[in-house]
């Protein structure tokens, strides 16, 4: 668990200070509601979908090997489904945004706002 909560609470961090240098000032509390409700959304429907992918592995395979060796056959089915299922819905959202991605540096104005260099 450690190593997964060094791993997350970097990342989450991070994601939220490249979407907050992303926007003009005036947008930031938006594109930071967005990240939130989105986040929420996926840490409510990841969980029911892997559980719903989990349990049938484990009903198949705890009265043939017993309960640990059906968890960790159900681990090894269904995260790298998952894992690969994310990774699409990631790229698909991704893929109407515009081309350049996400400029650092000392900010610059453009009409009224405080933009990225």
């Amino acid at each position: 668990m450690a190593l997964i909560g060094l791993g997350m609470g970097p990342m989450l961090s991070g994601l939220t200070v490249a979407i907050q240098t992303a926007v003009p000032p005036r947008f930031i509390g938006t594109a930071g509601a967005n990240l939130t409700f989105f986040r929420q959304i996926g840490g409510s429907v990841a969980p029911a979908v892997a559980g719903t992918a989990y349990t049938p592995v484990v009903t198949r395979e705890a009265p043939v090997h017993g309960l640990a060796e059906a968890c960790a056959a159900a681990t090894a089915t269904v995260i790298p489904w998952l894992g690969g299922v994310g990774a699409a819905v990631a790229l698909l959202a991704l893929a109407p945004l515009p081309r350049g991605g996400v400029r650092l540096g000392r900010p610059r104005r453009r009409g009224g706002d405080l933009v990225a260099a």
